[in-house]
């Protein structure tokens, strides 16, 4: 595994170091650089009592900072900044690199002391159930597989998983905006649609920051369809995945063969779609990158097509809730930015209706009108940027803004005839009004089942 070039100056394997952040991250990167025999303190840019009372009881004596003074980092020899994509990250940086530190994050300090194979799965959309399969390939494959990044453990937390046999990152664009360049064995970008563009200034810079995760990968899956990602830069082999037949041996693609639709590597057919519980076209794409990547690490078509075969999806994903009176609802609660929205829309065939809403992250919403105008029977939007994301569905499009999830699914169900779907896919993200996407997904599931359901 090549290390990035800050990490191949940076030799020291003991000195002082500061870890930045109080969080379950902060406390897994001191508690490592401990044993490795570093002479460590922590430190964060506001002080909060309950952070550091939890920091004091699970690492006993160590000196804690906050807020941090300009003059903190001086005669320290490393600084690991361990929430990945904190703002506050760039000053501190500048501060550490100012006073002759080596400023690294989590991400970057895990991936110089990892020993053993990294999977690396980037995209707008698509991570979560990726990641699943491919975990779920590897264990099929009697392998033992760990999860850290979006979903799963603090990275350096998964060095303390000693009977491993590869780690697997689910990485969005802010885990990756800080970092020069990450070398994994593997590494998949799935898609690109604007998202998080509060944290940015142009869609190019939420591209370059996605970029990163492929760019000195040993073997990089890239989506080819998607003519951002398959413009991206790689230095290691590539493979790609779409939807239509593939050019090449090693790439993959689907083939319709005498009306059956197959995955295929090259030539070789792989996995019959009619024999998969789920077969819509973004399914089948997660299917793609998922063989894609099983095949880049090393693991066998046999277990591959089992696992894909069974897949049926996360919950909250496009799940169907139930019918009523001819009306299908569905529960897409993990959809957090307009791409997924977008998708779930476009994966039913029945007139839609619906509902989105929470916070917009600076989303521009114009896609979903411009592309799915005639199968909207109507739109209902709730949360804190429901006029905001709600100002392009102009055109005749039918349109209600209401405060929650309770309401939303009154009005939707006033809006529907027989033969319909009401699509809860809110595109934004959940923490207006909720804890997670997980606590969204299971509020509509509820609220449905007590008022329409």
């Amino acid at each position: 595994m090549k290390p990035s070039n800050q990490l191949s100056r940076f030799n020291a394997t003991t000195g002082k170091a500061i870890v930045v952040g109080l969080g379950k991250s902060g406390i897994a990167c001191a508690s490592y650089l401990i044993d490795e025999g570093w002479d460590v303190q922590m430190a964060d840019v506001i002080s909060r009592t309950s952070l550091e009372n939890r920091v004091s009881a699970m690492l006993p004596g160590i000196s804690i900072h906050s807020p941090i003074e300009p003059d903190r980092f001086f005669n320290t020899d490393l600084v690991v900044l361990s929430c990945t994509s904190a703002p506050s990250n760039v000053r501190i940086a500048e501060l550490a690199r100012d006073s002759g530190a080596v400023v690294m994050n989590s991400l970057e300090l895990f991936f110089s002391r990892a020993e053993k194979p990294i999977i690396s799965v980037s995209g707008t959309n698509g991570k979560s159930s990726v990641a699943t399969l491919v975990r779920s390939i590897i264990e099929k494959h009697r392998g033992v597989v760990h999860l850290g990044g979006c979903r799963g453990f603090p990275f350096m937390e998964l060095l303390d998983k000693r009977q491993t046999d590869a780690y697997l990152l689910e990485l969005s664009a802010p885990y990756l905006e800080q970092v020069d360049s990450l070398a994994s064995d593997v590494a998949a970008v799935l898609n690109v649609s604007p998202d998080h563009m509060e944290r940015y200034s142009t869609v190019d810079s939420y591209v370059n920051s996605m970029s990163k995760v492929i760019r000195d990968a040993r073997t990089a899956v890239l989506n080819r369809d998607d003519p951002i990602v398959s413009g991206m830069s790689t230095s290691g082999t590539r493979i790609t995945f779409g939807m239509n037949p593939p050019d090449n041996e090693g790439d993959y693609g689907v083939v319709d063969y005498s009306g059956v639709r197959w995955i295929v590597r090259g030539a070789l057919k792989l996995i019959n779609l009619n024999r998969c519980q789920l077969s819509e076209d973004h399914n089948v794409m997660n299917m793609l990158a998922s063989c894609a990547i099983a095949d880049a690490a090393g693991y066998p078509a046999k277990a591959v097509r089992t696992v894909v075969n069974q897949f049926a999806g996360l919950p909250y994903r496009c799940s169907t809730e139930g019918e009523w009176n001819g009306v299908q609802w569905v529960n897409d609660a993990r959809s957090t930015n307009v791409g997924a929205a977008l998708a779930a829309i476009q994966s039913n065939t029945r007139p839609v209706v619906l509902i989105a809403g929470g916070l917009s992250k600076g989303a521009d919403f114009s896609p979903i009108p411009k592309q799915v105008n005639g199968r909207l029977r109507g739109c209902v939007f709730f949360g804190r940027d429901r006029r905001k994301i709600s100002e392009p569905f102009n055109g005749g499009i039918v349109k209600h803004h209401v405060e929650d999830v309770y309401d939303a699914i009154s009005v939707a169900n006033s809006m529907t005839k027989e033969g319909d779907c009401v699509v809860f896919s809110p595109g934004c993200a959940s923490n207006d009004q909720f804890s997670d996407y997980e606590h969204r997904g299971k509020t509509f599931s509820q609220a449905l089942q007590m008022h329409i359901l």
